[in-house]
């Protein structure tokens, strides 16, 4: 009877830890995912600046097809890019202050900021912060996907670009 005991609290240990560690693994996983986004989105060298098809194309293996139209209509996919070829200098980025605001089945809300680091030609660098931004992530069809994201762009930011 100990044994039996035994046994079975040791199985409900078992799929407690296998519950808790796929969503905890998704998580992660979503977080991987804005990452490598805002790195595709913002790292860019001045020497081997994209087209902007290129860049949709890079873009496109990351978001719903939706949000892929808004962000081409409104370029900001594209700001780095400006930054690169006005500038003549490297654009790199990393994502900071991650938190996953809110969890329902299936999806993340994060809520994140981006430092972007501008080193010009002659060795130089500016960094700025994107104070916020926020990304919703679904899993569908087995795969998570960047459905939604906005972000501040900071007026420093944007005065980089011309």
């Amino acid at each position: 009877m100990k044994k039996a005991i035994t046994v079975l609290l040791a199985t409900l240990a078992l799929l407690f830890t296998f519950g808790c560690s796929k969503e905890s693994q998704d998580e992660k996983e979503s977080i991987r995912l804005l990452k490598e986004f805002k790195t595709v989105q913002f790292d860019v060298l001045h020497d081997k600046i994209p087209t902007y098809s290129e860049q949709d194309e890079r873009v496109r293996g990351y978001v719903v097809e939706d949000l892929m139209k808004k962000i081409s209509a409104n370029r900001y996919i594209y700001l780095s890019m400006a930054i690169a070829d006005h500038q003549k200098a490297d654009v790199t980025s990393e994502v900071i202050d991650v938190k996953v605001k809110k969890e329902a089945k299936n999806a993340f809300h994060i809520d994140y900021s981006v430092k972007v680091t501008i080193k010009m030609e002659d060795g130089t660098t500016k960094e700025t912060i994107l104070p916020w931004g926020e990304a919703y992530i679904e899993k569908r069809e087995g795969k998570l996907t960047i459905v939604r994201d906005r972000f501040d762009m900071s007026k420093d930011f944007l005065d980089l670009t011309v």
